[in-house]
């Protein structure tokens, strides 16, 4: 009985000697008669695979830390009690870290939980600093199918000579009690050190001067700066082309490796004034791929020169970090901003007043950079085009065009001469180059072929600065216009008086002097005579008539005036017939000089100035409703018809093609003088909210005593944009293309005061896949896009860099309130499963109906960290990123699924790693596993795998040609795993060992 219980203590691989492991066997025996004195149970706790993290490595050379792990498992479901024989401890483990491993801290450091049971607290612990050994002594109950883990920092040593494979730590336990089982596994493992890289930039044989095409030579020196071999060295430099050392195959702690690289500046470097970039090392270390990287440092100042520590010095970044500053390159001592600016003469004479000088002015740019905010200004003429220049190149040359309209001075004096100015922006200041312009034609207006090089007339000499001068033939003509304007309203009646506008205007090249105005048809009240009128000069000399019933009673008055003046070569020699500025109601005539009266002749500069004196009406159309408006609100509608003549007028109706009267037409009689109203309205399409206004005018026609439908009058706007009030309509011209001010259409903003015309959208991203996830695993996402304004978007096109879209990009059109739907997917990888989870974003932009991606929204989580619906994503602020604004959260997945697949194991009898273990099975029930051989046939099928009554221990189940129940051979398998609740098959190898 004494060796089959020593057989159950098993302990198992301990560092103990001989003669320790005989003591403890003496001690056993002591208390054996203890043992048998108990009431009989049975007991089983057993001590479960320990490992270290980071991930082990083969060998470690140097000082490096990580944290250790045990787990310690109850088996027979019953509590275990803390003490037996009188307060020893029913349990005890005992962890020997060996030559290697040490504490890294104190016990306090010493953590593990499980189900809420610290399982720290079930033990009284120790740690024997010279033997460097931990015991743990039970001193609380174990609870029945206890599982717990307790993890501990160390800290591992490793003589620099020795660079060899570490065997862990050596666990063992043992229990106290009769008919006690207690099992023990030895834990081996290998530990990480530390691996770093640094990397220097620095610019060699720096050129002696900087233009477009030259050439900088970088030297990136990388160093291993950490404890272990790091291969497969990799440099990229975004900035610059790698010409030789790349990739570095492996590189030793210490040790360095040289890379070139080299960049051709280009005219934006030269603009900037300097160049800067930064490379970057990835490499392998011994326990993983591209795990290694570095940002490369400066290791030369803006000057080119050696900057001596350059890994403590911090460049001018942003940051205060001192080991990441780009590698700068001054580039402003070349740079010589310049300018040239000549002025020619486009235009051809004979020249006279009123005659239009055109001119052309060439900027170019004559220096190394690049020019900006470029302004020609010209005192002695007009800019017409190509004015300001935004940018310009060294070399490239912009032509701005001017005008000058000659004045009576400038025939009198025979010609006329100016000079212009350019202004523009270096890359290292404002307004800080100036030039004046140098004449590119001669007098004549002959093209000067070298002309910063010929001087002209001026008193310097200069040659880049000569005026531009141009002789002019002076050529006299005597002319004049008189025009005659009605600028009296009626109704009249007998008495009343008709006001008149008599514009006299000299349309020659000379002064006129003592001109006199004479009206047999009205009284001149004033301005008359003019002493002396320059050349296209105006005055204005009024007069008035009263109307008599005779006028009445034809139905009109005409008249025309007479202007009379002399020339500076004879009197009374410049004689005109005045023409009519007005229609017969009264209207201005835009050109009357070339719209021909109702007289006999078919000269249009000599009608005679008519005013219909019968019937006449005006038409006011107003906005009556206000906003804000959406589509499907109804605009209203106030129409007011008044009689302005003096007659009645009759069977009068109002058309309004752009709304629906409703009520107030027709209207059977209207007295002078009289007005009445009529009423209409109109609702609002998509159409009118996309153009974010809404415009019409209406119709009114009537019979006078005279005829029928011979009064007709388009309306006027009563309101403004606003739907505000307009105080004197007829008046005030609105935004049409004529110079009429009373027939101007009713228009009405639809866009003002909150109301329609609002483009924008949401866009709400979400998960729609089911974990867990593994490597390679689909996260799949839905984006809807919500057109939330009141306008239809077009061309939406959605971005995602975090994923790749699927489906349903772009949307060509989207009405308001409708939503479509895009989808894409996203495949897992390393890093995401090592972080645990994974975010991101998307955008959605689009055109309004008056831009082109003019609306662009970022997307908001429609799910929650756990893939859950979030009822109300914009309203609701993510944790993730709480920025305060709730519309534009991340969507953010938690990976981590609690499923671990070790997939090695050795079902040769010894108790340890005996099966195919998957952790977390049990919480997926519904869960099938198959096993497959390297060609291909099922060895194992099962549902419901749990890792005790079911699991796979390198025995077949069957299938094909493999019997059931046979050992599988020692090889390479293949599993696939389906947990059942929706989620992606994962597969993977598996390794068995025998």
């Amino acid at each position: 009985m004494l060796l089959s219980f020593l057989k159950d203590f098993n302990i198992k691989n301990n560092k103990n000697k001989h003669n320790e492991y005989m003591g403890g066997i003496i001690k056993l025996c002591a208390f054996l008669f203890l043992i048998f004195s108990q009431v009989g149970f049975s007991q089983s706790i057993s001590l479960q695979d320990g490992f270290i993290t980071p991930a082990p490595l083969g060998t470690v050379e140097n000082l490096g830390q990580g944290v250790a792990s045990f787990r310690i498992q109850e088996m027979s479901g019953t509590d275990i009690e803390a003490s037996v024989f009188g307060g020893q401890p029913n349990v005890k483990v005992v962890l020997d870290l060996g030559d290697y491993i040490t504490l890294n801290g104190v016990i306090g450091d010493i953590t593990g939980t499980s189900n809420g049971v610290n399982v720290v607290s079930l033990f009284d612990i120790e740690f024997n600093t010279t033997d460097n050994i931990i015991t743990f002594r039970q001193k609380e109950v174990i609870p029945a199918d206890f599982l717990g883990e307790i993890s501990f920092p160390v800290k591992v040593t490793q003589n620099s000579s020795r660079a060899e494979s570490l065997n862990g730590f050596n666990a063992n336990i043992s229990a106290l009690g009769t008919d006690t089982n207690a099992d023990g596994n030895t834990s081996f493992f290998t530990y990480t050190s530390e691996s770093s890289l640094e990397v220097i930039k620095s610019v060699v044989n720096v050129p002696s001067e900087f233009s477009v095409g030259t050439v900088i030579n970088y030297e990136i020196e990388v160093t291993n700066s950490g404890d272990e071999i790091i291969s497969n060295i990799e440099i990229t430099d975004p900035g610059a082309t790698i010409t030789s050392g790349n990739p570095i195959a492996s590189l030793f702690p210490g040790k360095s490796s040289i890379v070139n690289a080299s960049y051709t500046l280009t005219q934006a470097d030269i603009d900037k004034g300097s160049y800067r970039n930064t490379a970057r090392a990835i490499g392998d270390s011994l326990g993983g791929e591209d795990n290694v990287m570095a940002i490369s440092d400066a290791g030369t100042d803006v000057n080119g020169n050696e900057i001596v520590d350059p890994l403590n010095v911090d460049g001018p970044d942003s940051d205060t970090d001192t080991t990441n500053d780009p590698t700068d390159l001054d580039l402003s001592k070349d740079q010589n901003p310049a300018m040239t600016l000549i002025k020619s003469i486009t235009s051809n004479g004979p020249y006279t007043v009123g005659s239009k000088l055109t001119y052309e002015l060439v900027v170019t740019n004559t220096g190394m950079v690049t020019l900006s905010n470029i302004e020609v200004t010209d005192p002695g003429a007009t800019i017409t085009s190509g004015n300001p220049i935004a940018s310009l190149a060294p070399g490239e040359s912009v032509v701005v065009e001017a005008s000058y309209t000659l004045s009576q001075e400038d025939v009198d004096k025979g010609s006329y001469s100016n000079s212009a100015t350019v202004i523009g922006d270096s890359t290292t200041g404002v307004d800080d180059v100036i030039v004046v312009s140098d004449a590119g034609t001669d007098e004549n207006g002959n093209e000067i072929i070298d002309p910063l090089n010929v001087d002209g007339p001026d008193a310097d000499n200069d040659p880049t600065n000569d005026a531009t001068i141009i002789n002019i033939t002076n050529e006299s003509v005597s002319s004049m216009t008189l025009i005659k304007s009605i600028s009296s309203s009626g109704p009249y009646v007998s008495g009343s008086t008709i006001t008149y506008d008599l514009v006299v205007t000299n349309t020659g090249t000379v002064t006129l002097s003592n001109i006199e105005v004479e009206d047999p048809g009205a009284t001149i009240i004033s301005g008359n005579p003019i002493a002396i009128l320059a050349p296209g000069d105006s005055v204005v000399v009024t007069a008035a008539y009263t109307i008599t019933q005779a006028d009445l009673d034809s139905g009109k008055y005409s008249n025309s005036a007479t202007a009379t003046g002399d020339s500076t070569t004879g009197v009374d020699d410049v004689t005109v017939i005045s023409d009519a500025g007005t229609d017969e109601n009264g209207n201005e005539i835009e050109n009357p000089l070339e719209v021909d009266g109702p007289d006999a002749d078919n000269d249009p500069t000599n009608d005679a100035t008519v005013l219909n004196l019968g019937g006449a009406m005006t038409l006011i159309k107003s906005v009556t409703s206000t906003g804000p408006y959406s589509l499907g609100d109804t605009l209203t509608y106030e129409l007011v018809v008044t009689n302005i003549g003096n007659v009645v007028l009759s069977n009068i109706e109002v058309i309004d093609d752009g709304a629906t009267i409703t009520s107030g037409n027709p209207i059977a009689n209207l007295a002078p003088g009289e007005s009445l109203v009529v009423t209409a309205m109109y609702v609002i399409t998509q159409l009118d909210v996309d153009n974010g206004s809404y415009s019409n005018s209406a119709t009114a026609i009537g019979d006078s005593t005279n005829g029928t439908d011979d009064i007709t009058v388009i309306s006027d706007a009563g309101t403004d944009e606003q739907g505000n009030v307009i105080p004197d309509p007829l008046k005030i011209d609105g935004p049409d293309t004529d110079d009429d001010p009373t027939n101007d259409a009713t228009i009405i903003d639809l866009s003002s005061n909150g109301g329609v015309n609002d483009s924008s959208m949401t866009l709400i991203k979400s998960v729609t896949s089911v974990g867990p996830y593994g490597v390679g695993s689909l996260i799949k996402y839905e984006l809807v896009v919500t057109n939330t304004g009141d306008t239809v978007l077009s061309n939406i096109e959605i971005e995602d860099p975090g994923a790749t879209i699927i489906s349903g990009n772009p949307i060509a059109s989207l009405a308001p309130g409708a939503s479509a739907t895009v989808k894409a997917q996203y495949a897992v990888n390393e890093i995401n499963i090592y972080n645990g989870s994974y975010s991101n974003s998307a955008t959605a932009t689009g055109d309004s109906p008056e831009g082109i991606d003019d609306v662009t929204v970022v997307s908001d989580a429609g799910t929650d960290e756990f893939g859950e619906i979030i009822e109300d994503p914009l309203t609701e602020e993510s944790d993730i990123n709480p920025d305060g604004d709730p519309t534009n959260d991340v969507t953010h997945l938690i990976l981590d699924s609690c499923i671990k697949i070790y997939n090695e194991f050795s079902p040769n009898g010894d108790g340890v790693n005996e099966y195919f273990k998957i952790e977390c099975i049990r919480d997926y029930p519904e869960n099938v596993v198959e096993i497959f051989n390297r060609w291909g046939n099922l060895v194992y099928s099962i549902e419901g795998y749990n890792n005790s009554t079911i699991l796979f221990a390198g025995k077949s189940k069957g299938r094909v040609n493999v019997r059931v129940d046979e050992e599988l051979p020692t090889g390479t398998y293949f599993y696939m795993i389906d947990l059942g609740n929706g989620s992606d098959v994962l597969k993977g190898w598996l390794y068995l060992n025998r």
